[in-house]
């Protein structure tokens, strides 16, 4: 007879390869229901799940062996997965992504905020969520966002666009 302690359906929920690998400063994690868990060095992170940062503090999240995303201060970005479909929500603040292996086919990684989509397929970045502005700047590899739709340019390296409030559709150098 094999007994298991663990809840019904949490294989459902379970990201086995998202974890948080490091903080620093005030991270707190919460569930999908809101609840707060307590935050450690390699805990797992699960469908749903929260990461919110405060003032001077970090959290760095493996999503997988080639996926590291590293949320900055005063930043809320909550994640979900779904088989191989990954998508990070960055409510608020600012998160660098680092994606060392292009994706597979089958494969997706997007990064939200309230007014763009990002599709990453293997670069290094950065994306932002301001005051109903988005801002989104590829440090290496290529980047094509959803606003391609609307007439707009995608992002090469070096160069940042914003998205949303305001923002006029430009590049901007860094």
């Amino acid at each position: 007879m094999l007994v298991s302690l663990a809840p019904a359906g949490l294989g459902a929920e379970r990201a086995s390869t998202m974890q948080v690998t490091r903080t620093e400063g005030t991270v707190s994690v919460s569930n999908a229901s809101g609840r707060g868990v307590s935050v450690r060095d390699k805990m797992r992170l699960y469908n749903g799940y929260t990461v919110t940062t405060g003032a001077a503090s970090y959290a760095w999240v493996a999503l997988d062996d080639t996926k590291l995303v590293k949320i900055d201060a005063n930043s809320e970005v909550e994640i979900h997965k779904n088989g191989k479909s990954l998508e990070l929500l960055v409510k608020s603040g600012n998160l660098l992504f680092n994606v060392t292996e292009k994706l597979k086919e089958d494969e997706t990684l997007n990064i939200c905020t309230a007014t763009m989509v990002a599709g990453v397929r293997g670069t290094a970045g950065w994306m932002g969520y301001n005051r109903g502005t988005s801002l989104v700047s590829i440090l290496e590899g290529s980047e094509y966002d959803d606003a391609l739709q609307y007439g707009q340019k995608g992002c090469s390296p070096g160069f940042a666009h914003p998205y949303g409030g305001d923002a006029s559709a430009r590049q901007e150098g860094r």
